[in-house]
């Protein structure tokens, strides 16, 4: 499926490639990025490259010697994260990511620390999903496409549904 396609990790580039030439035909840019503001971006580093396979694509450390900006892709998708300081608390947010295999992207997750929000299931609008909360808070919603609806069957079982 399209989406699944999505998923394949692109070319590895180095950070200084990426930033100097953001979008090419070859390997578009994404529009929007998400920056989480985080307590320990170490800690947050390994829950992501053990929760969901992120790859690290930048790094920066201040003059204490810990990491206080980072960038890691998942897919074709980026996140940048920043420590919290005084002046930038923490705060919550939600993801939608999309897997292979939410079954197993939902045991990933889970044992690298993220607690329960909805278990494997099947939903009406055609994907199977799972939810999980990660330590700093962050809800990581995995989902598969399983069936490609029409807009009017999308509209027909959400009034079903809801």
């Amino acid at each position: 499926m399209e989406h699944e396609k999505l998923l394949a990790a692109p070319p590895k580039r180095s950070f200084s490639e990426y930033n100097r030439n953001m979008s090419t035909p070859e390997q578009p840019s994404q529009t929007l990025t998400a920056y989480y503001i985080v307590p320990d971006v170490e800690a947050y580093l390994d829950f992501l490259q053990a929760a969901l396979q992120a790859d690290v694509v930048e790094s920066l450390a201040g003059s204490a010697g810990k990491i206080t900006h980072a960038q890691v892709r998942i897919g074709h998708s980026d996140l940048m994260m920043g420590r919290a300081r005084e002046d930038w608390k923490p705060s919550g947010s939600m993801q939608y990511v999309y897997v292979d295999d939410v079954d197993l992207a939902y045991e990933r997750l889970l044992a690298a620390g993220a607690t329960s929000v909805q278990e494997p299931e099947d939903q009406y609008y055609g994907h199977r999903t799972a939810a999980g909360r990660d330590p700093v808070g962050n809800v990581w919603w995995l989902a598969k496409r399983q069936e490609d609806l029409s807009t009017e069957e999308l509209q027909r079982r959400t009034e079903e549904n809801r």
